[in-house]
């Protein structure tokens, strides 16, 4: 196999990878809102899913608090309402 055309699989390797794992940040946004994880969560899932930048460094550390949906009620984080389109594809 000559250079060119190993560079061209590789290439192609890369491309499907990147869109199984697109797709993998798009199915963990619509868990990550299931369970309400904190916005910058959903922020760079959104984005990873979209093939877009990365709008937050980390969204890193995140406590059950953080999550609306495993926090009591009396601890959960007052945040706005978030209606984001969902990043999935068809």
């Amino acid at each position: 196999m000559n250079a060119v055309t190993e560079r061209d699989r590789r290439m192609q390797d890369l491309e499907q990878r990147i869109s199984v794992l697109e797709q993998v940040c798009a199915e963990a946004y619509q868990l990550a809102g299931t369970v309400g994880a904190p916005e910058r969560a959903l922020d760079n899932l959104a984005a990873a899913a979209e093939g877009k930048p990365i709008p937050h460094t980390t969204f890193l550390p995140v406590s059950v608090a953080d999550c609306d949906g495993f926090a009591p009620a009396d601890t959960r984080p007052t945040r706005s309402a978030r209606k984001a389109a969902s990043p999935l594809r068809a």
